[in-house]
């Protein structure tokens, strides 16, 4: 079971004005919430040379909403629109929505270099998808209900790559142990981005971007838990429950396109997860 929260870079969505003028305007940035996700695994051992074969999924979902009002006397300023009248909105509508999964088939084996201390090395593929969407809506102001406008956006990623990771098991007693892992993936894969800025009433398009091209995204994850486990060495039997902290890190993935003075800009920024694990595995 997961209980992580989600951070991405290049998200900054409107200006709040202060005290009557921009020098003092605030950038306003989605507000990430935490959310449940899961860890599926299946493993095998080969008891003749020690090796196991696992695979593993990964699955997280999570979204943001916001509706902010503009102060007395204040204004708020959109980023996103491609007008580049300075246009003010009295309100802007936010929600930000991520699917997020990884695949993984890893081969492995344990290494006990010195009595205390358990490596446990694997490598093979990952497949990683991750689907965002973020909307905006632009309402009051100098948007007058006839020039009210939305934006549609769409960034999604998937792709295959070679994948290593490598872990520390700790025992200090009998039944716990204190374990780290370390893994970095290079995923090559697709790029798909689709910007759409409509006006609300009669839902008339100004302005239709689709983009789509081929990167190799680099994604890099660690955890630090604490294990305890039970062995049954007659019946083989081996039961863990373990708790800790994850964080996942894949660079670069917010590729959605910002129009600045009539020219688009490439607004990279990664995309981070992190937060609490625990779980039961059960071996035999």
């Amino acid at each position: 079971m997961l209980y992580w929260k989600a951070d991405e870079g290049g998200l900054s969505y409107a200006l709040e004005e202060r005290k009557g003028h921009l020098n003092d305007a605030v950038v306003k940035n989605p507000q990430f919430e935490w959310d449940f996700g899961y860890k599926l695994g299946f493993g095998y051992f080969l008891p003749q040379d020690r090796w196991d074969i696992s695979l593993k999924l990964t699955q997280f979902h999570t979204h943001t909403d916001a509706l902010l009002h503009a102060k007395r006397e204040e204004k708020l300023f959109p980023i996103w629109i491609t007008d580049q009248t300075p246009l003010s909105a009295d309100a802007i509508k936010m929600h930000w929505r991520l699917h997020l999964g990884l695949f993984d088939a890893l081969i492995g084996k344990k290494v006990h270099p010195g009595a205390h201390v358990i490596l446990y090395p694997q490598w093979g593929l990952r497949y990683a998808i991750a689907r965002q969407k973020y909307n905006l809506e632009y309402q009051g102001g100098m948007f007058l209900p006839e020039r009210e406008e939305s934006v549609r956006m769409k960034n999604k990623f998937s792709g295959i790559g070679p994948y290593g990771v490598l872990g520390i098991q700790y025992p200090f007693s009998s039944c716990f142990s204190l374990c780290a892992s370390g893994g970095l993936s290079a995923v090559y894969g697709e790029f798909y981005l689709h910007e759409d800025e409509d006006l609300t009433i009669g839902h008339v398009k100004l302005l239709g971007l689709l983009h789509t091209f081929r990167r190799m995204a680099f994604i890099a994850d660690g955890s630090v838990f604490l294990r305890w486990q039970k062995a049954w060495k007659k019946a083989k039997r081996r039961l863990n429950i373990q708790i800790g902290w994850d964080a996942v890190l894949l660079f670069k993935q917010n590729r959605l396109i910002r129009f600045f003075e009539t020219s688009p800009i490439d607004n990279p920024g990664n995309l981070g997860l992190k937060g609490w694990q625990w779980g039961i595995l059960f071996d035999f």
